[in-house]
């Protein structure tokens, strides 16, 4: 069972570091990256936001010696998605609400990219093979075939198009394929200039 003073520190970590990074209303090219690790205990804090313009979004994902939490916001003009993760020992808490429409747009357009939407639950396995197997400046994962176990994908095809998959029953899991894009993003700033 979920010890109280412990989800109320977790809860109230992910809260403030949520509402803390949700003011800023500028997208940032960055994941940042806080580590504690000492003899007594490790933290490890990644928060990351946005750089590709629309669709905007917000991953705080928090890692310490008992568990973990995650924040992810995505969309907040349409959708409005969010989603919470926290787990403790062997439990797991996880949900996801919609606070605007209930489906994400095919596209985002945006001054940057173009995103295009996959809703890889109503796609094909084969479909996918395609895409993968084009030029790319970046994807995640690196195979197509890792899709069913990611239940997500992102590809920068180009400096312009960016193919972003989700499955709708795993939709908290495209937080990680963005956190991978961002991360890449981070460490590549050069090529998109």
């Amino acid at each position: 069972m979920f010890e109280i003073g412990k989800v109320c520190r977790l809860l109230t970590l992910a809260i403030a570091l949520a509402i803390a990074f949700m003011a800023s209303n500028k997208a940032h090219a960055y994941c940042e990256e806080y580590i504690k690790d000492s003899t007594e205990d490790f933290e490890f804090t990644k928060i990351c936001a946005s750089s590709i313009g629309k669709p905007f979004y917000r991953i705080v994902q928090h890692l310490f010696d008992e568990g973990s939490s995650l924040t992810f916001a995505f969309a907040p003009r349409s959708r409005k998605l969010l989603c919470h993760r926290y787990e403790l020992r062997d439990e797991t808490i996880e949900y996801c609400n919609n606070y605007g429409v209930d489906f994400f747009p095919k596209k985002f357009k945006g001054k940057k990219f173009n995103v295009t939407m996959i809703d890889i639950d109503k796609s094909k396995p084969d479909a996918f093979k395609a895409l993968f197997n084009k030029k790319s400046i970046f994807k995640y994962p690196e195979l197509a075939e890792e899709i069913p176990v990611d239940q997500c994908f992102s590809i920068i095809e180009n400096k312009k198009n960016i193919y972003l998959g989700f499955s709708e029953r795993g939709i908290i899991e495209l937080s990680q394929c963005l956190i991978e894009l961002e991360t890449f993003v981070s460490d590549n700033r050069n090529i998109f200039k």
